[in-house]
């Protein structure tokens, strides 16, 4: 049986997934269908502006412990040219570094992308977390905290995401609030992406993670959108996906030793919309497994919650 060579797999599902980004990419561009203007009605300004308060986690889950970064609090500024293909620019930065009792400064790197096409959801991201902590005690009494400086993760990912039903359901008007949802609809998402993780262990870890590892992972996903207009200014939304990504560590990538992992990805959203603002409270999640040599995984969260305001600029 042929046997794979690590770096030229790799390579190979890389170029496999810029293809298939490129080809969701530009048929959303150059076959997009107008909306259903009984469902869906665009904001007549050119541009917008936001503002936003983004707050980026990453935990670890291992036999039942939980290992936290410490997070600063971030803001955030952006524009919008809907002429642009629907562009977004954002920018967030660290206002202040979270104070926390624990003695740890968690050192984080944490870019995300989201692109809402008129059919076609593009996510990306990329995450570098070095310094853990865990924490035991019950709730009102002094926490003992552990401290894991070295403990660090690297992960990046590409999701395309399909929406069968577009032309009624809007998720530009549900989580990019470029767009209005004026009666409620739901879709069947189709998904696919590619991830790479990699985790390095802490010297007082070296009992539970030896050595470092590195993870590869392609998968499939299905899933459900719906918008709920509660009224002319309420939006509720949500979208949720789960398959199975399949890959395994670099040193043991074949073909005949492919591992299934499951995974989930989703949002949620609540909308106040008016004839040229809106304010939207979001939640992202993106879950991932991931095995080293003990046969027991390492559960990644990593939600994402974020408060925004949009002004419509003609």
């Amino acid at each position: 049986m042929e046997y794979f060579h690590p770096t030229k797999t790799i390579k190979r599902l890389i170029r496999i997934t810029i293809c298939f980004v490129f080809v969701l990419f530009n048929s959303n561009i150059l076959t997009a269908q107008q909306k259903d203007t009984l469902y869906v009605q665009e904001y007549p300004h050119k541009w917008w502006v936001k503002f936003f308060v983004p707050n980026k986690m990453l935990t670890i889950q291992h036999e039942g412990i939980s290992y936290n970064p410490t997070y600063p609090q971030n803001i955030g500024i952006g524009l919008g040219l809907r002429k642009i293909i629907g562009m977004n620019l954002l920018l967030s930065f660290s206002l202040f570094p979270l104070k926390t009792d624990t003695g740890l400064s968690s050192h984080i790197t944490d870019f995300q992308m989201h692109k809402y096409g008129k059919k076609i959801l593009l996510d990306g991201y990329y995450q570098d977390y070095r310094g853990f902590f865990t924490q035991e005690g019950r709730p009102l009494e002094k926490k003992k905290y552990t401290l894991f400086p070295d403990l660090a993760v690297k992960r990046w990912g590409i999701d395309g995401t399909y929406v069968l039903r577009h032309k009624k359901l809007s998720l530009r008007a549900a989580f990019e609030q470029s767009e209005r949802q004026l009666k409620s609809a739901g879709s069947l998402l189709f998904g696919a992406g590619i991830y790479y993780h990699k985790l390095l262990p802490d010297m007082a870890l070296q009992e539970t993670i030896p050595t470092a590892f590195d993870n590869y992972q392609v998968g499939a996903n299905i899933g459900y959108a719906y918008s709920w207009v509660v009224s002319p200014s309420w939006l509720m939304a949500g979208m949720v996906s789960a398959g199975l990504n399949f890959g395994n560590n670099s040193q043991a990538l074949a073909w005949h030793n492919l591992k299934a992992y499951p995974a989930s990805i989703g949002r949620m959203t609540i909308n106040y919309n008016r004839e040229n603002w809106s304010f939207a409270v979001m939640e992202i999640f993106n879950n991932k497994v991931i095995y080293s040599s003990d046969p027991k995984p390492f559960m990644l969260f990593a939600p994402t919650t974020q408060l925004t305001i949009t002004r419509h600029i003609r």
